[in-house]
């Protein structure tokens, strides 16, 4: 066996390992993959990549993976009725709100507000707001990328969910028959803190928007 062979077949396990770990509906991404193998072999990124992208190719004819799009890859998953490959919208999706373990972006806009039953519209796209609003989304994705007000994190992005339905509710007309009652009990079965909600507001939205969360989340107390 040729070198160029053994460094095809030792790129082919280590990936194949890889992909193995990670979970079902995983985008999986070049850069994810040359990240791992960089680790690995700690050889340089540029020529790590090129045997990254050579490898993808070949498990894609494999039927390892499915390729989204360019750079964008899913793992095919068996299923007894054949292999499945998740939709293009999913996989963009888990693309704009995680990266590993950690929380980037969140569902928003009119298509949460529709989940929560306060608007009765369902709208075409689904909206989400990302650390990654930057990312070319293809035409047949049906989502709409939105810049946070600030950099999503797992602990705020909760907080930042409510504050964007405060802040277009009085421009959005709703169909719930009480909003507020309905947003302040979502807030609080999300265990969110009233004073970290109040700070955000204030730090991060509108005066308009902080007056309306002070209403919100004090509206359910009696004087």
């Amino acid at each position: 066996m040729g070198d160029e062979d053994m460094a095809t077949a030792y790129y082919k396990k280590h990936m194949t390992k890889y992909l193995d770990t990670l979970p079902q509906e995983t985008p999986v991404t070049t850069d994810m993959v040359t990240a791992y193998m960089t680790e690995q072999t700690g050889e340089p990124e540029d020529k790590v990549r090129k045997t990254v992208n050579v490898n993808l190719a070949r498990l894609e004819r494999e039927g390892v993976v499915s390729r989204i799009t360019r750079g964008v890859y899913c793992k095919r998953i068996r299923t007894p009725f054949g292999d499945y490959v998740p939709g293009k919208d999913i996989i963009y999706s888990r693309l704009l709100v995680l990266d590993g373990d950690r929380v980037i972006g969140y569902e928003t806009g009119l298509s949460l507000m529709n989940q929560l039953g306060l608007v009765s519209q369902m709208p075409r796209r689904k909206w989400i707001a990302t650390n990654n609003y930057t990312l070319p989304v293809p035409r047949d994705v049906e989502i709409e990328i939105r810049k946070p007000r600030t950099a999503v994190t797992n602990g705020n992005y909760k907080y930042l969910q409510i504050l964007d339905i405060i802040d277009c509710m009085k421009e959005v007309p709703l169909d719930a028959a009480a909003p507020e009652e309905l947003i302040r009990e979502k807030a609080e079965s999300a265990g969110l803190l009233p004073d970290r909600l109040i700070l955000y507001a204030r730090k991060f939205y509108s005066t308009k928007t902080l007056e309306r969360t002070v209403d919100i989340i004090l509206g359910g107390l009696e004087l």
